[in-house]
C-alpha cells in the first residue's frame, strides 16, 4: 500500500511540475517580482502550493499513525529533521526524484540492510555526499553521468547547445515581424485609440525624503515617450509607482482612462501594463524560451486558481506563437535553449524585452533597456521599438541614458531632476532647453549659473555647449 501511494504521489507531482503550475512555481522561485508584474497573483499560487503540501503531509501523518498507533518522543528524534533537510540540499536532482532518493537512503536501506555497521556506512555515504555537494556547488551536486541518466529516466530533454549568433540578417526587424503569425499579437489596431498611461500630481515619499514631487505625465498608445534625467532624479521610482511596486503618497494613476492607483501590480499587468527593470529580473534557472513564454503565460494564469493549475491546447498555441514572434523581433531566437542566468548583460536585456513583447501588453515601461548594448545593438534595438509601436499600436514609456537613442525614437520627452518635472516637449526642444542642458545634458557655462535661464542666448549648435551623457566606444 505504501508503494502504491508513493507511486501515485510521485506521478501527481510530475504532472504538476510539467504543467502550468510547475512553470509558475519555477518562475516564482527565481523572481516573484517579475511574475507579479507580468500578471500572475503569487499569493493565490502560494495558497495552492500550501493546499497540495498539506494534503501530502496529512496523508503521511495518517500512514505514520497506522504504523505506530501512538506517539512518543523516541519515535521522532529531533536530529532526524536535520538529516532530512541535509538530504534535500545534497540530493538536488529535481522534483520529485530528490525525495525518492532521500527516502531510500533514510528509510529503505536501514530497514532492509541491517547490521552493526550499517549506520556507520550510511554516515560515511552521507559525508561523502555532503563533500561532493560542496565541491560541485557551481556545476551541480550530482555527477553529470548520473544526472543525464535521471533526466532520461524522468523524460527531461537534454539542453541544446546555444550555438553562435547568426550572421547579420538581411531582413529588418519589421520584415521579421511580418513573417511571424499575427495570432499572438496583442492589441492590434484597437490599441491605437487607447489613451495609454497618465500620471497626475504623483508624489512618493521614503520617510522624510520626497523622491517624486507632483509629477504629471502622459504616455499615449502609438508613440514612444521618453522619461530622462540624472541619476537619482526619480525615474525608476515613478516607474515603480506606475506598476504598483511602491505606494504613492499622493496623486492619481490611470491606465486607459481607468483609475488604477489602488490596484495591485498583477491587476495592472492584466489591464495591459508591462515593464522591464533597471536591474534585470529574469528567471535565471529557466531557458530563454521559458522566460519569454512566461511573459504571456503569467497573465493567462492571473488570479484564478483553476487557470494557474490547468492550461489548454489553445492557450499553449497562443503562447508558442507569441514566443516565436518576440524572439524574432529581438533577434534572440538563437539563444532560445540557453539558460538565462548564464547570459551576459546585453543579451539579458534583450531577453527581458522579448518577454515583455510576448505578453498581452499595450503599454510598456522600459527602464534603461539599452544598458549593456554596444552602438550597433542599440541602433537595432531602437528599430525594434519603432517596429513594435508601428505594428502593434502600443505605447512605450522609456527611461534611458543614451541620448542618441532618445533623440532618434522618442516622440515626446519628459525630464526629471530631484523628483520634479523640469521639462516637457520634443527632442529638438529638449536640446534647445538651457535648463535641461544645465541639469542633465551638460553645459559648462550654465552649470555655474544659479539662474537656469542664464546663458540661454548661447547658440544651441555651438560645439562647446552640449556634451553627450553617454559616449560609446
Amino acid at each position: 500500500m505504501l508503494l502504491i501511494i508513493t507511486l501515485l504521489v510521485v506521478i501527481a507531482l510530475m504532472v504538476v511540475n510539467r504543467g502550468r503550475l510547475g512553470r509558475l512555481l519555477e518562475a516564482m522561485s527565481d523572481s516573484p517580482l517579475a511574475l507579479e508584474t507580468y500578471g500572475a497573483t503569487s499569493s493565490v499560487l502560494k495558497v495552492i502550493v500550501f493546499c497540495i503540501v498539506a494534503a501530502i503531509a496529512s496523508m503521511a501523518g495518517a500512514l505514520e499513525a497506522q504504523l505506530f498507533s501512538f506517539g512518543i518522543g523516541t519515535y521522532f528524534p529531533s536530529f532526524n529533521s536535520l538529516i532530512l533537510v541535509a538530504l534535500v540540499v545534497i540530493v538536488t536532482v529535481g522534483d520529485p526524484w530528490y525525495a525518492v532518493i532521500a527516502a531510500i537512503g533514510y528509510s529503505v536501506i536501514p530497514a532492509y540492510i541491517t547490521g552493526s555497521t550499517t549506520t556507520s556506512w550510511l554516515n560515511l555515504l552521507f559525508g561523502v555526499g555532503a563533500a561532493t555537494a560542496a565541491l560541485g556547488a557551481n556545476q551541480g551536486t550530482m555527477p553529470q553521468s548520473i544526472r543525464r541518466f535521471l533526466d532520461r529516466l524522468g523524460g527531461r530533454p537534454a539542453p541544446a547547445a546555444t550555438g553562435q549568433p547568426p550572421v547579420a540578417p538581411k531582413t529588418t526587424a519589421s520584415a521579421r515581424a511580418e513573417a511571424v503569425a499575427a495570432a499572438a499579437r496583442p492589441g492590434g489596431d484597437a490599441a491605437a485609440s487607447k489613451p495609454g498611461l497618465a500620471v497626475r500630481d504623483l508624489s512618493v515619499r521614503f520617510g522624510g525624503v520626497k523622491a517624486v514631487n507632483s509629477v504629471s505625465l502622459q504616455a499615449p498608445c502609438g508613440v514612444i515617450t521618453g522619461l530622462i534625467g540624472p541619476n537619482g532624479a526619480g525615474k525608476t521610482t515613478t516607474f515603480n509607482a506606475c506598476s504598483a511596486l511602491v505606494r504613492p503618497s499622493s496623486g492619481r494613476i490611470t491606465l486607459h482612462d481607468i483609475d488604477v492607483t489602488r490596484e495591485s501590480s498583477p491587476r495592472r499587468a492584466r489591464r495591459g501594463l508591462g515593464r522591464t527593470f533597471q536591474r534585470t529580473e529574469l528567471y535565471n534557472s529557466l531557458t530563454v524560451r521559458q522566460n519569454v513564454a512566461m511573459g504571456r503565460e503569467a497573465s493567462m494564469a492571473g488570479a484564478n486558481p483553476v487557470a494557474q493549475v490547468l492550461s489548454s491546447r489553445h492557450s499553449n498555441k497562443v503562447i508558442d506563437a507569441a514566443v516565436e514572434e518576440a524572439l524574432a523581433l529581438t533577434g534572440t531566437a538563437w539563444l532560445a535553449n540557453a539558460q538565462a542566468g548564464l547570459l551576459p548583460l546585453g543579451q539579458r536585456r534583450l531577453v527581458e524585452l522579448a518577454r515583455a513583447l510576448a505578453g498581452p501588453f499595450d503599454m510598456l515601461l522600459l527602464d534603461e533597456p539599452s544598458s549593456g548594448l554596444d552602438g550597433h545593438e542599440t541602433e537595432q534595438f531602437g528599430e525594434v521599438l519603432r517596429t513594435v509601436v508601428r505594428e502593434r499600436k502600443c505605447g512605450i514609456l522609456l527611461v534611458e541614458h543614451d541620448m542618441n537613442l532618445v533623440r532618434e525614437i522618442c516622440d515626446h520627452i519628459y525630464v526629471l531632476e530631484f523628483g520634479q518635472l523640469i521639462f516637457e516637449g520634443t527632442a529638438e526642444e529638449m536640446q534647445n532647453s538651457a535648463q535641461v542642458r544645465a541639469a542633465y545634458l551638460g553645459d559648462f557655462d550654465l552649470v555655474e549659473a544659479a539662474d537656469p535661464e542664464a546663458g540661454a542666448g548661447r547658440a544651441p549648435g555651438d560645439a562647446d555647449v552640449r556634451r553627450p551623457i553617454v559616449t560609446r566606444e
